[in-house]
């Protein structure tokens, strides 16, 4: 399984070293030559410890959409979603997608959040919408993949497990982001993001 983090509110530098530090207690989660994928940019910082079962390993996380306004880190898999239901991927497109992670971006670029109901799938993901000052968490709807995170000192933190939060200054609460939801992290330029279902 994969490990997935991220960090909202620090700068860009000091937020990739807390993704790795994230990343680096969930080193269990992916494969060895897999380990810490990350992206950073101001005031956000996403990474994986990737696990490539259905993709080849040459389909590295982040994803970054083709306009480059929106990234994605994501632990599960998509099986199929619902033919005419906004969303009818099918298993043998993820050769042409290079995985299931570019076809939920696309899903979720093309439709937005509500196409997560129409999925088949198992997951948890962070998605960046740099354009928009935005964040998304979201989980499948059974809640088959773990995602938490904690509101910490004027940031935002996540990841796959409680045990890569709890160690980090200031956490004083963690949260599980509830199955079939979607947590929204605003990013506003020169204060403190904030988390919001």
């Amino acid at each position: 399984m994969c490990g997935i983090a991220g960090v909202f509110g620090y700068r860009e530098n000091e937020g990739r070293e807390a993704v790795l530090r994230l990343l680096e207690r969930m080193r269990h989660r992916g494969e060895p030559d897999l380990q810490n994928e990350v992206a950073a940019g101001p005031g956000w910082a996403i990474g994986t410890n990737r696990l490539a079962i259905t993709t080849e390993s040459s389909s590295a996380q982040p994803i970054v959409s083709s306009e480059k306004k929106e990234l994605l880190v994501f632990n599960g898999e998509i099986y199929t979603g619902i033919p005419g239901g906004g969303c009818d991927y099918a298993y043998g497109e993820l050769k042409q997608y290079g995985g299931d992670g570019p076809i939920l971006l696309d899903a979720l670029s093309t439709y937005g959040s509500e196409v997560l109901d129409k999925l088949e799938a198992m997951f948890g993901f962070v998605l960046v919408m740099v354009d928009k000052n935005k964040v998304l968490l979201g989980r499948d709807r059974l809640g088959v993949k773990p995602l938490y995170y904690a509101c910490a000192s004027q940031r935002v933190i996540v990841a796959s497990e409680i045990k890569a939060l709890a160690p980090e200054n200031d956490v004083l609460e963690i949260f599980s982001v509830p199955p079939g939801n979607t947590i929204e992290v605003s990013l506003p330029e020169g204060s403190a993001p904030r988390a919001t279902e």
